[in-house]
């Protein structure tokens, strides 16, 4: 009975061992995995915060060229000062669809490069 008792005592010894073990290393591993994710995590931080800036970066340069052209169309009036770009855009033309049209096939480089198709007429 004694050897049953000292070798299930060794056998729940050797358990506890290795749940210790286990444990040890689960907590390791789970430092590790929280040091990935803050890792994680700040890239994506990063990452949105370069989309935001390169949003509004292309943001304010569509802005530039919708008042660099209202300041191309509206030629008379050519003041320069601090407030001239707001001052241009409050006073620009109305949008146009044809306009924009127009300026569409104005700026496709096929419109002047491309040799008109002969009629049969």
């Amino acid at each position: 009975m004694k050897t049953i008792t000292d070798r299930s005592e060794s056998v729940i010894e050797t358990y506890r061992r290795d749940l210790e073990e286990s444990r040890t290393g689960m907590k390791k591993e789970i430092e590790v995995a929280q040091g990935s994710l803050g890792t994680v995590g700040h890239a994506f931080d990063e990452f949105g915060n370069t989309v935001l800036k390169s949003t509004a970066e292309i943001i304010a340069q569509g802005k530039e060229a919708i008042l660099t052209a209202g300041n191309e169309s509206d030629s008379s009036d050519n003041t320069s000062t601090s407030f001239g770009r707001r001052d241009s855009f409050s006073h620009s033309k109305p949008y146009s669809r044809f306009d924009a049209q127009v300026r569409a096939v104005q700026g496709d480089l096929s419109t002047y490069s491309e040799e008109p198709e002969d009629s049969d007429d």
